[in-house]
């Protein structure tokens, strides 16, 4: 039947589902037996009107003797159900109102209303077993009850290119039907809560679940969601054929009904075709609050986790847990918390899986980790038996029982041998158990040596994840120092480890980026990079098995001109195509004019002219087109990785014009293109690197080469000139010099075996000429004496470029800087070298022309340095950006000097602003952590500053090419004539002398009299300060200790308020839409306050006022989950810098916990004001390759904090109990961030004879003028 109540055939194929209908008398009205039951799929629309309906139609029912078959009703609702139907009253209401149309048929009191919180089936099941027999039974939305034995549908099994949520719900309900029909000898009637399902497989499913069983199937005449469903299937189809333009396009031109689904169906295609940075720009303007639907929701937030967007992703499944009621939903949501390091929301939905489908998979899952994780072995092994599990692994599990329960460390090795033994099967199982159990006791050194026990050329995921983690542990105990516990051989080999897997798993982005961060500078220190080199080298130190690839022939230009019609079908495909998907998109191989190997071959050929002529969008545009048509024949023609290798073109000619954003976009797509071929890793690999390293970024260029190193198998040989050449650049660029000439010796022989050498070889040339700048000189005089030689040989490249057809950039830009060198010196310039540099600058195109012309002029201009700035792509995290614009350093630095001699404000505001910290997203960002804008022209910083003066004085201070310190002041909305400090007053000598010491041993060097004043005497400023006073600095700069510099005979600090903000854009946007906080105010000290100890102490004298200013306080021995939004964070810990080096490392507690800069600040994201009562969590440093800081205060600001106050130097603890509630006094009263401090910076010196290592400590950093009121 269907469900106007019309008989259909029983084959239910031939007739398509109705609408709904409003009365359902009719199917009833017929019926004369009562032994049948019903599925009725009627939409999800009114659950009371729903139930009416059924009532209705049931009452008209009547048997061949004209009596009612039935006494009353039994209904039962899923809770969630009931809530959302406005209560259980509601549905009452809605059953008594159909029963007083029938009177005298059923006893109203017979008929009831039972809300289940359980919505597992076998339980609703039994609780209808158990109910009376004459009662006609009615379950509403049926398909939220779950059956653990039974499997979603596969699209596979139906045909169909994806899973579907009817996939879900049609087993279950045909499962649910089949169980009652066996148990129950009365009438029942399945409300779905659905309407039809719209795969054809899926009805007949349904169809078939009995002979007494009747399926009504209906569809809304304007059903959305079911027009959806069969519309997704198509474009998920579309999308893996890699025709995502298409399924776009059908998306654009839905009716307008349809507005509102558009843009979640954007995005889940951009997602579903690896389109990450598209799909987190829209999702983070997607407009998703309480009343959006909570499964799109829930959709968005697991995209959002996918795509590394963390902070976004939680805010969402906030958003929507609440409301969702599926187990599949609840489940999803559970696994991505969990991915997402929330605890309390995973608690949240935890519990509310466990309440609605306690026997949800997931669940128990869940159990057995934690026991696993715990070590309650027999407990692990108690879930095993009662899932069933092999009896091995049950076996195993109460042998790791019986091995590993005593609390007295357990001897692993012999215990691996033995459970080995009885379990050979069960190797790895028994592996990862033992190194996870020594992990769980502190056991460091232990699990090191576990993990690396056993070499495997092919190490499984959970071995590549674990030794991350064993060597994150072991630079944690060891502060950095990589040698100190572990001998710097076997660290070494543990890296391989991950490094053996990434390399085969290009995808596993994450593991590439955990590598690189536990090899980053803050982590392992200056040596991170000394072990990855040592890997890379090792690794081509034997015999490499190279292959010579058959070259084919190119079509000349002149040819490929000739192809009209080509051109225009190829555009015309393209646009109706767009946007493709690099790696899976299809040329039409009919429109080809010639073999596909030819035109690729002559677009590799073709691609860097193209790129190098380029001089507007639209010529970049076309490249792009070019390069797109290009992989798409590769990909239709079936040409091997041709494909991947015109995307490492693209991408490095992208690089080359400062679309870096776009070629690191490129690098990535090629590692999700490269499969399973291990030749397509490594150009995948080698692609990577090669655009990383172009970009400054070492560690994640060293990471790529050192995978792309460890494939086994034959290699080209013009993938081994990628790889050693790139490897050349790289060491160069991070001062492994001997390393560098290495790889550049082994680059030349492949050159060599290319036959290539003939004019090729420019670049090695090139690159020799940079290692010997590279070396360094005695001083200057061994300097200029060498100029004459190393001017000589760059003009010989030049000349040896000018017949070059390759790119000749980098010989330009270095003939122009030693032209400029030369010039500085006094030394005499040859006519015609000036001739030849002006020849080939003017081939130049892009930032580059700019960037060029800059570094070879005395006196670059505002303007120039502005057009390099403003057409550097911005990137898409921050991090990045500080790598993007290092290479504007130096001629900043020359325009920095030269505008401070002009006394042009305009011009030292601009370059002390590009010198700055611009890495940084903005407060409260969600999705990516964008940098601030690009500025829209020179004299923006100028205006910023003068703008944000009106509140508070500015100074910006920055070191110019000759070494002096140039300061620009700003008052009252008005900025100063610009001047350079006397080196008397400021030496940048002497400053970069105390940087090697200080800040840190003002906090630890208690012997040295007057240390404060002897080590800041020519650390000053020669004019006046106002009382409230900002910094914005240059990147090298930020170290300083603003409260310390010596102004009118004392520390700044003692009678002014000080602060310093990372740039005059990120102010701006911080003050422009000040960050929103959740209004929450926390506290974390990880100690037992009834103890002794210096954090107990802290906790002990906070406390009070704590607890007067609804501060909850957490002395938890582990980070909490639940701080981060907050309006207010406390910290206090223990803070430490690298061993032998000069960076923040970690924060510990007096026990056994320590944590990574990172992972703080990671828990921290989008925090009003931190306060850090933390040694050195002050500190900044200047990246070494990149124009940066680091440091924990930076890392804070970095993931989104607005306001940082903490101290450069070991903090001395008694000052807390009075600083913190002066400072909470003043804030709460309403006072900026930098007025709050400095009061309570004052009330510690009335208290400490104004001793300045306790009261010039705390420092204000970010948003200066953030009060309480902003949020």
């Amino acid at each position: 039947m269907d469900a106007n109540g019309k008989a259909s055939s029983e084959n239910t194929n031939e007739a398509a589902p109705r609408p709904v209908s409003n009365d359902l008398r009719p199917i009833f009205a017929s019926r004369t037996s009562s032994t049948g039951s019903d599925i009725m799929c009627l939409g999800n629309d009114d659950l009371p009107s729903r139930l009416y309906l059924y009532i209705d139609g049931i009452l008209s029912w009547l048997t061949s003797d004209r009596e009612h078959p039935f006494s009353g009703f039994l209904v039962l609702a899923p809770a969630v159900s009931c809530d959302q139907a406005g209560g259980k009253a509601t549905l009452d209401k809605a059953m008594k109102a159909a029963i007083a149309r029938y009177p005298g048929r059923v006893d109203p009191a017979e008929s009831q209303i039972i809300e289940l919180e359980n919505h597992d089936t076998l339980a609703l099941v039994e609780s209808m077993s158990a109910r009376q027999p004459y009662s006609a039974m009615i379950i509403l939305n049926a398909a939220l009850f779950r059956s653990p034995l039974v499997r979603p549908i596969a699209p596979d099994e139906i045909g169909s290119a994806s899973s579907l949520e009817e996939n879900f719900w049609v087993p279950q309900i045909a499962h649910l039907a089949s169980c009652l029909r066996e148990r129950l000898s009365s009438y029942f009637l399945i409300d779905v809560g659905h309407f039809a399902p719209v795969q054809t497989a899926l009805q007949d499913m349904l169809h078939d679940v009995h002979d007494d069983v009747d399926v009504y199937l209906a569809t809304a005449e304007n059903d959305l969601q079911s027009e959806l469903s069969v519309r997704a299937l198509q474009w998920s189809s579309l999308v893996r054929e890699g025709r995502l333009g298409v399924a776009l396009q059908e998306v654009d031109t839905l009716p307008a009904n349809f507005d509102d689904e558009k843009p979640n169906l954007r995005i889940q295609l951009l997602h579903l075709a690896g389109l990450t940075g598209q799909t987190l720009h829209e999702l983070e303007n997607l407009p998703l609050d309480e009343k959006s639907n909570p499964p799109v929701v829930l959709a968005m937030a697991k995209i959002a986790e996918e795509a590394g967007a963390g902070a976004l992703a939680v805010r969402l499944l906030r958003l929507c847990a609440p409301s969702l009621s599926t187990m599949e939903n609840l489940q999803t949501a559970l696994r991505t918390a969990s991915r997402l390091d929330a605890a309390d929301l995973e608690q949240t939905i935890e519990a509310r899986l466990r309440q609605h489908h306690p026997n949800a998979p997931v669940l128990a899952d869940r159990t057995f980790a934690e026991h696993k994780s715990a070590g309650r072995f027999a407990d692990a092994s108690a879930i095993l038996a009662s899932r069933k599990a092999e009896p091995e692994l049950t076996a195993l599990y109460d042998a790791f029982a019986g091995e590993l329960s005593s609390p007295t460390p357990p001897d692993y090795p012999t215990v691996g041998r033995h459970l080995t033994l009885a379990y050979p099967q069960r190797a790895e199982t028994i592996e990862q158990t033992l190194v996870q159990d020594a992990l769980r006791r502190g056991l460091i050194l232990h699990a090191f040596d576990l993990v690396t026990a056993h070499k495997n050329p092919s190490p499984p995921r959970w071995k590549a994840f674990l030794t991350v983690d064993v060597m994150e542990q072991i630079l944690l105990q060891s502060r950095g120092n990589i040698g100190a516990l572990v001998e710097p051989e076997r660290l070494t080999e543990a890296v391989e480890i991950p490094l053996r897997y990434a390399a085969t798993h290009p995808a596993e982005g994450r593991l590439r980026l955990l590598i690189a961060r536990i090899l980053d500078l803050q982590v392992a220190g200056q040596s991170g990079i000394a072990l990855i080199a040592s890997i890379i080298l090792s690794s081509y130190a034997g015999e490499i098995d190279f292959q010579q690839a058959d070259d084919v022939d190119a079509i000349s230009p002149e040819e490929f001109k000739t192809f009209e019609a080509f051109h225009r079908a190829a555009f015309a495909w393209l646009e109706r195509e767009a946007p493709i998907t690099l790696g899976k998109t299809r040329f039409p191989s009919e429109d080809l004019p010639c073999s596909g190997d030819r035109l690729v071959a002559t677009f590799k050929a073709m691609l860097p002219q193209l790129a190098e002529d380029a001089e507007t969008d639209d010529d970049l545009a076309e490249f792009k087109a070019w390069l797109s048509i290009g992989v798409s024949i590769a990909m239709s023609e079936s040409l091997g990785p041709a494909d991947l290798e015109l995307m490492g073109v693209g991408a490095i000619q992208l690089s080359r014009r400062g679309k870096v954003q776009e070629a690191r976009d490129y690098a990535e797509h090629a590692l999700l293109c490269s499969g399973l071929d291990p030749v397509r890793q490594r150009i995948a690999w080698g692609v990577f690197g090669d655009v990383y390293r172009r970009s400054g970024n070492a560690i994640e260029a060293l990471v790529a080469f050192a995978c792309a190193a460890k494939l086994a198998g034959p290699v080209s040989l013009h993938q081994l000139w990628i790889e050693m050449y790139g490897l050349a650049g790289t060491f160069r660029d991070v001062g492994l010099i001997k390393a560098a000439e290495h790889m550049a010796e082994h680059a030349r022989m492949v050159l060599d075996e290319l036959g290539l050498s003939d004019g090729n070889d420019i670049q090695l040339d090139l690159l020799a000429l940079q290692l010997k700048l590279k070396g360094g000189f005695r001083d200057a005089n061994e300097f200029r004496a060498r100029l004459p030689a190393l001017l000589q040989d760059a003009v010989d490249l030049g000349r040896r470029a000018a017949s070059y057809a390759g790119d000749h950039a980098p010989v330009t830009l270095i003939l122009g800087q030693i032209l400029a060198w030369a010039r500085e010196a006094g030394i005499d310039v040859d006519p015609d070298d000036e001739a030849l540099f002006d020849t080939l600058v003017e081939r130049l195109k892009g930032p580059i022309e700019q960037l060029t012309r800059a570094a070879a002029s005395a006196r670059p201009t505002a303007d120039q340095i502005f057009a390099v700035h403003e057409r550097i792509e911005l990137s898409r995290h921050s991090e990045d950006s500080g790598f993007d614009s290092g290479k504007m350093v130096p001629v900043v630095k020359k325009l920095l000097g030269h505008e401070a001699d002009a006394s042009s404000s305009l011009g030292v505001a601009l370059a002390i602003e590009l010198l700055s910290d611009r890495a940084l997203p903005k407060p409260g960002w969600q999705a990516t952590s964008e940098p601030v804008s690009a500025l829209k022209g020179p004299e923006e910083p100028l205006s910023m500053l003068e703008r944000h003066s009106a509140g508070a004085g500015f100074v910006m201070i920055g070191i110019d090419a000759k070494d002096r310190l140039i300061r620009l002041d700003a008052e009252n909305g008005a900025a100063s004539t610009p001047g350079v400090e006397p080196s008397n007053t400021f030496s940048v000598s002497d400053y970069r002398q105390w940087s090697k010491e200080f800040p840190y041993r003002y906090g630890v060097d208690e012997k040295t009299a007057n240390l404060f004043y002897t080590s800041t005497e020519r650390l000053g400023l020669s004019t006046p300060l106002p009382d409230k006073v900002v910094f914005v600095t240059d990147s090298k700069l930020q170290q300083l200790a603003f409260n310390l510099l010596w102004v009118d005979n004392d520390f700044a600090g003692r009678s002014r308020a000080i602060a310093s903000a990372p740039s005059l854009s990120w102010l701006e946007s911080a003050r422009t839409q000040p960050l929103q906080s959740n209004g929450t105010r926390k506290a974390w000290i990880s100690a037992d306050l009834n103890q002794e100890g210096t954090l107990s102490s802290i906790g002990r004298w906070l406390q009070p006022t704590f607890e007067a200013s609804n501060i909850s306080l957490n002395t938890a021995a582990a980070l909490p989950e639940d701080l981060a939004g907050s309006q207010l964070v406390v910290i206090a810990a223990h803070g430490s810098v690298a061993d032998g080096e000069p960076f923040f490392h970690q924060v510990s507690d007096e026990g056994n916990l320590r944590i990574l800069a990172s992972d703080l600040a990671d828990a921290l994201r989008n925090v009003g004001v931190v306060v850090l009562f933390v040694c050195s969590g002050g500190r900044s440093d200047k990246h070494p390759a990149a124009n940066m800081t680091i440091g924990l205060t930076r890392q804070l600001l970095d993931r989104g904090c607005s306001t940082v106050v903490a101290s450069p130097w070991p903090l001395a603890s008694s000052i807390t109990p009075r600083w913190f509630p002066a400072f909470l006094e003043r804030w709460d009263a309403g006072d900026q961030v930098i007025d709050a401090v400095f009061k309570a910076n004052q009330d510690v010196g009335k208290a400490t004879g104004y001793d300045p290592a306790r009261f010039l400590a705390l420092h204000v950093f970010g948003d200066p003028f953030r009060r309480i009121v902003d949020g």
